[in-house]
């Protein structure tokens, strides 16, 4: 988390720095401050800046004689167009963060009542293939009114209604054999195939991949954002034995090693015809493989009959529907509410994983003489630790459901 803290923070410096030399404004210590269209305030998320550089910039018609709030977010912002508006789709808590700041000047008779955004990237949510790269390309607006009005409203609701928080369905309710046929109904109808779904299960590879997103750049190429986004580990529990593929550094030579070494394991354990189930836990690790696979074609070719008889089995649907109304269908909760077992490693989640490789990366880097792979760092053991029970965790589950 530490690095990627410290990329969003380089990342707004350099926008405030960019806006600053390009119209050679003059950054002022306090909001008050703000006299002359020269004038830029900002603080850690956001910047509030004069609408004339911003009309300059961005070829817009915004009122003269007002500022406005700009919000700086090292995120990748999914956007959809209204005539000539960019509306952009955030999280809850980005929403909720933009609200507490724009109360927070919502008197000052300087500052618009509109508030805009810069992301690190822009998609259009309507045409998916319709991206740009470049953080300065468009600038984002959002109705912060309708945030305010709608948490308005849900707090006079809850002053008028009594509410209690739906919580997990009570599975000891369910007979043993009812839970049982549930659980292989949905995964017949998922699968989907002749295979009986006794010899699926027991010949089944559950899969657990870590990746590296595009979270981190080294803004050589700002405004420009770099994707070095590397699938890093594969994970795989077949047959009772855990196989673990891990890439020396994060560079897509590596990456194209273990995903190779990956896919010779499966045709060396599977023969020509059978199909290759691949349990895995939400659409995360197929998305990441078959990513991967588009970058290269020879491993395409290499194992077309292979990739062509995979047949990935999404765990997480089928305890959805086998089980509805959980609190939480993240992996560790279902586990802990389930098996009562909980993960005893120090990474907890994909976030963890990807930060810790990160950071070590760096340091492979700029120190090689010290560091030969990745695996010589304390944090990759315990990350591949944290794999292992992710995996082997997936079949556990279903031995539960089918125990039962």
């Amino acid at each position: 988390m530490d690095i990627i803290i410290e990329r969003a923070i380089l990342f707004r410096r350099l926008v405030v720095n960019d806006f600053a030399k390009k119209y050679k404004l003059r950054t002022v210590k306090n909001h008050t401050c703000l006299k002359t269209p020269s004038n830029l305030y900002s603080q850690k998320n956001y910047m509030i800046i004069h609408n004339k550089v911003l009309n300059d910039r961005y070829k817009c018609n915004l009122d003269i004689t007002k500022y406005t709030i700009v919000f700086l977010l090292y995120k990748n912002i999914n956007y959809s167009k209204k005539e000539s508006d960019y509306i952009a789709r955030l999280d809850r808590v980005s929403k909720q963060n933009m609200k507490i700041v724009f109360q927070k000047y919502q008197r000052v008779n300087c500052i618009s009542n509109k508030v805009f955004i810069i992301g690190r990237k822009y998609t259009d949510i309507s045409d998916k293939n319709n991206k740009t790269n470049n953080c300065f390309s468009i600038m984002c607006t959002y109705d912060i009114d309708k945030v305010i009005l709608n948490d308005t409203l849900s707090d006079t609701l809850s002053d008028t209604i009594s509410y209690t928080p739906s919580d997990k369905l009570d599975i000891s309710v369910l007979s043993k054999s009812v839970l049982r046929r549930r659980f292989l109904y949905n995964l017949q109808n998922l699968v989907n195939c002749e295979v009986p779904i006794r010899k699926i299960i027991n010949s089944g590879v559950y899969l657990d991949v870590e990746y590296t997103n595009d979270i981190y750049d080294n803004f050589e190429k700002f405004p420009i954002s770099v994707d070095e986004s590397i699938l890093f580990m594969i994970g795989a529990y077949h047959c009772s034995h855990y196989y673990n593929f891990i890439t020396d550094n994060l560079t897509q030579t590596e990456e194209h090693k273990i995903l190779d070494n990956f896919l010779s394991i499966l045709s060396n354990k599977f023969a020509e015809k059978d199909i290759i189930p691949l349990f895995h836990w939400s659409n995360a690790d197929k998305y990441i493989i078959d990513k991967t696979l588009k970058r290269y074609p020879n491993l395409v070719v290499k194992y077309k009959n292979l990739i062509s008889r995979v047949v990935f089995i999404d765990l997480l649907k089928i305890v959805k529907s086998t089980i509805p109304g959980l609190q939480s269908y993240s992996l560790k909760y279902v586990c802990k509410y389930l098996l009562n077992i909980v993960y005893d490693t120090q990474c907890k989640n994909g976030l963890d994983a990807m930060g810790s490789v990160i950071k070590n990366n760096v340091l492979l880097t700029n120190f090689e003489n010290r560091y030969k792979s990745l695996s010589c760092f304390t944090e990759t053991e315990d990350v591949v630790n944290y794999n292992k029970l992710d995996t082997t965790l997936l079949y556990d589950m279903i031995r539960y459901f089918l125990n039962n």
